[in-house]
């Protein structure tokens, strides 16, 4: 399933198979392994990131990835459907603009918090956190959900 990286940076560590570019590819094969050029098909054997708005193909579904993935991916297909054109408001007030970009950076600093109380409590972002760790990273978790969520309604998505 395609996947296109909408939080900061999306980590994934050694072992996950994913279906990449051939440019994705070339700039990551000190990190590759098992690399199917014709498909671009490749096994990860120390952590790579993605940048936001990289796409990428990963084999799990929606509801298979792990929570720390499923933060900062989300499916391609949703984001075009997003893409599309909306029907044209009779008025756009500046002031909605201003809220999304106070909305957007909100979002910015939920993700940078948590990547930092992540690093900070050593925690892999390719790994599901233990309830111990989480406890350590709930706080930083319950802002960027609560972030994600203000995001996902300004922009109209479910």
């Amino acid at each position: 399933m395609k996947y296109t990286v909408t939080g900061t940076v999306a980590e994934f560590g050694v072992g996950q198979r994913l279906r990449l570019s051939a440019a994705q590819i070339d700039a990551r094969r000190f990190a590759l392994e098992d690399i199917n050029e014709k498909s671009g098909e490749v096994t990860i054997k120390s952590l790579v990131q993605f940048k936001r708005g990289e796409e990428i193909d990963v084999k799990e579904k929606e509801d298979s990835l792990p929570r720390s993935l499923s933060l900062v991916l989300t499916p391609s297909s949703r984001l075009a459907a997003a893409d599309k054109p909306k029907k044209a408001s009779t008025s756009k007030a500046v002031g909605d603009e201003a809220d999304l970009d106070a909305i957007e950076d909100r979002l910015e600093q939920a993700e940078n918090a948590f990547k930092a109380a992540l690093e900070r409590h050593g925690i892999s972002i390719a790994k599901e956190p233990t309830a111990d760790q989480q406890a350590l990273i709930q706080t930083e978790l319950d802002e960027l959900q609560a972030a994600k969520r203000a995001y996902d309604e300004a922009i109209g998505e479910d």
